[in-house]
């Protein structure tokens, strides 16, 4: 049985120079065209149908993104469940 899950994506890309914001424009049409949507200017989400959705769309990520320094952080456990109140 497959639990849906979020992905989230957070990034913090350089926009001083028109190179740089031609980069970061170039990632967040790709987030975009993966089926991602977009929760604040640099937050974008994807509903993922379990953990390998999960890991494909890190790999995607990962061979996507605009500096190869960027790290991609993912938690052991996914059972992080924030509380709204």
């Amino acid at each position: 049985m497959n639990k849906f899950m979020r992905m989230i994506v957070f990034f913090d890309l350089p926009v001083k120079t028109k190179t740089q914001r031609r980069v970061a424009t170039q990632f967040r049409k790709y987030l975009v065209k993966d089926g991602y949507f977009m929760v604040q200017y640099s937050v974008y989400c994807r509903i993922c149908n379990g953990y390998d959705d999960v890991e494909k769309h890190k790999i995607r990520i990962r061979n996507n993104k605009p500096d190869k320094k960027i790290g991609i952080f993912s938690p052991r456990s996914s059972h992080i469940r924030p509380r709204f109140g």
